[in-house]
């Protein structure tokens, strides 16, 4: 226990801290509402993740040493520090909702509100990823994913630290064998699954391990300042310049191609480390990180961050279009008013005043914060509430079957997925079972694997080839039907061959190759139906608008977007983007006369244009996807 024992002593603020997390939340402010400016802005998260992690391992050292820390304690400063803005801030934001969001987008933010109440946000965004994920921008609880990371670091960090203790191992060999092994993970995983590198605290923690890494060893390390103190000086004049160049670097610097985090993350890390162990007095954070304005700053940046995307994101979604820069600047310093009141009103009297010494206090944050996460859960749960509106926005038709006569395959990628409803009814009303074999983003055809470059395989075989193994072998089945968008292959290769699955290493084919590719599997596909007595059917392609349909909602509330009137693509335009897979259809129609073809445009189109709504309804979900009652409307012009 001694080799491990924390030198007494009880932290002094240092304004530089505030400093750095101003300059952290400016970095993220202005990229989000202006990136042109600061391309790389987004590493002022990772900052963020430095001083939280040298912040509160500096707090648990000094408390452990002092033999004054008690977990009751602990976590109720966080909730004192973290939870009364983020109430309000849910809590708001849900209000609003209610009233201008339509009930999928209501239902998306109730699932996040749930999340957030729980600090899990990371969790739900990395498990969002896919075909039918709404885009970030429309996401108004996007930026809760670093809190939801933030929060699980501190529930484990002072378990660790107790281990370590118990153990009798030196902390910073424990800390520090946790830092290399998540950052090696982060790199490692950065190629194939961007997604769970951007968002699991697997591929994460390493960045607040280098903060509360450098707060052990700042305390272990304060006694040998008496010596040499001038080379002592010099070290943190350079640790300074050094660590401001690194962030302003990577700030400037790195764009969103940059692949990050993994190694690229380790500049803006290492920049924020350097600032911080140059201390108060060195040039960089006396005379920049010290000033009055931005340490300011940094003492609202909390509320700042919580509010300042939310903002922007809910204008995007009732608006369905990016804020102009008028409305940009409206928005931001709405952000800094609500964030200055929320710091002098809400936070400062919680965290310091009469209220803060209550006892029941944290308990009465908890209790606030899991009954409006029930709220969002619920919310989720009764599917954005659609009732609100008089028209209903998704029809459920169930269908009962009595007698059934055989089964239909429907084999598909997320094109596949959005006829099943539709194609259930139709084949349940005739009396067949429908059996479902789609996955999203897979060309459904036999043996075709997908590896696009920076997430990993999509797993298409398992799936597909499960839908083709029934439909050929099960003597009960009557008809396999094959839906997909076929206008954009991804990265394709069949998994028999070799030299294509190569490309699960990274290699990426050039179009025509993927077209050859995709031309001899839908030919190989039709050949094993050939005598088998079954019917085989395509469904071309979805037509895809250039345009977002939601524009063409009637919505409740909109600021200065009107609804689209003219919610239309020109067919000819259709038909050009369809018109390398059309071909391919084509030459297989004149090979083998037992498939049939079905395409939706017969619903969609007339003689010039493909309708996004029709009488006043909705028919698309987004600008390649069909509602409900978009494939509804396709499947009542289906006849197999």
């Amino acid at each position: 226990m001694s080799s491990c024992r924390i030198p007494s002593g009880s932290p002094n603020y240092r304004p530089d801290i505030d400093g750095l997390k101003g300059l952290a939340i400016l970095l993220v402010f202005v990229f989000h509402y202006a990136s042109v400016w600061v391309s790389g802005g987004f590493i002022g998260v990772d900052v963020f993740f430095v001083v939280s992690g040298y912040l509160i391992g500096r707090s648990v050292y000094h408390s452990i040493e002092a033999k004054k820390f008690k977990l009751s304690t602990y976590f109720a400063n966080r909730a004192k520090r973290i939870f009364p803005s983020l109430i309000l801030m849910l809590a708001a934001l849900w209000v609003f909702a209610w009233f201008a969001f339509l009930p999928k987008e209501f239902a998306s933010l109730g699932k996040h509100i749930g999340g957030a109440a729980v600090f899990i946000s990371n969790w739900i965004l990395w498990r969002e990823v896919g075909y039918f994920d709404t885009s970030a921008d429309l996401k108004p609880l996007l930026n809760l994913w670093s809190l939801g990371l933030e929060e699980q670091f501190y529930l484990l960090f002072p378990f660790i630290i107790f281990l370590a203790l118990r153990l009798k191992r030196q902390v910073p060999l424990i800390l520090g064998i946790i830092f290399l092994a998540t950052l090696i993970a982060s790199e490692m995983n950065i190629k194939d699954m961007r997604a769970w590198a951007y968002f699991h605290p697997l591929s994460r923690f390493w960045e607040l391990l280098a903060g509360a890494i450098l707060a052990y060893l700042e305390v272990r390390l304060r006694v040998v300042e008496t010596d040499s103190a001038s080379r002592i000086n010099m070290l943190k004049q350079a640790c300074g310049f050094g660590g401001i160049g690194l962030l302003l670097l990577a700030a400037f610097g790195y764009s969103k191609a940059t692949v990050f985090p993994g190694a690229h993350a380790l500049m803006p890390v290492i920049g924020a480390t350097l600032i911080i162990a140059a201390g108060p007095a060195s040039m960089v954070n006396r005379w920049l990180l010290s000033n009055r304005y931005i340490v300011y700053v940094g003492l609202i940046s909390y509320p700042l961050y919580l509010w300042h995307w939310p903002l922007l994101s809910v204008v995007r979604v009732v608006d369905g279009m990016e804020p102009s820069v008028g409305l940009k600047v409206v928005l931001a310093l709405l952000t800094v008013a609500i964030s200055v009141l929320s710091y002098h009103c809400l936070e400062k009297p919680i965290r310091f005043g009469r209220f803060s010494k209550h006892r029941l206090a944290p308990i009465v944050l908890w209790i606030l914060l899991l009954m409006l996460g029930a709220l969002g859960y619920t919310t989720y749960k009764q599917a954005g509430y659609p009732e609100r509106f008089e028209r209903a926005m998704v029809e459920r038709v169930d269908v009962l079957l009595s007698e059934e006569k055989g089964k239909v395959v429907l084999i598909g990628d997320s094109n596949g997925l959005m006829y099943e409803h539709a194609l259930r009814s139709f084949y349940g009303k005739r009396g067949y079972g429908l059996l479902a074999n789609s996955r999203g983003g897979c060309a459904p055809l036999w043996n075709l694997e997908r590896h696009d470059p920076g997430y990993a395989p999509d797993g298409c075989v398992a799936s597909i080839n499960k839908g083709y193994t029934e439909g050929l072998n099960n003597p009960g089945v009557r008809e396999v039907i094959v839906i997909g968008s076929f206008s954009g292959l991804g990265n394709i290769y069949d998994i028999s061959k070799p030299e294509e699955d190569a490309v699960a290493q990274g290699r990426v084919h050039p179009d025509a190759t993927k077209w050859t590719i995709f031309e001899r599997q839908l030919d190989a596909t039709v050949k094993m139906f050939e005598g088998k007595g079954k019917k085989l059917i395509f469904f071309y392609a979805t037509p895809n608008l250039d345009f977002d349909p939601i524009a063409c909602e009637k919505r409740p509330l909109r600021l200065l977007s009107s609804t689209k009137q003219d919610c239309a693509i020109s067919k000819s335009k259709v038909l050009d983007t369809q018109r390398q897979y059309r071909a391919v259809f084509e030459r297989i129609k004149s090979r083998y006369g037992f498939v049939e073809f079905f395409d939706p445009a017969e619903a969609l189109c007339n003689v010039s244009s493909c309708e996004a709504q029709k009488d006043g309804v909705v028919l698309y979900e987004d600008p390649g996807h069909l509602n409900a009652a978009g494939a509804d409307l396709v499947i009542k012009a289906y006849k197999p």
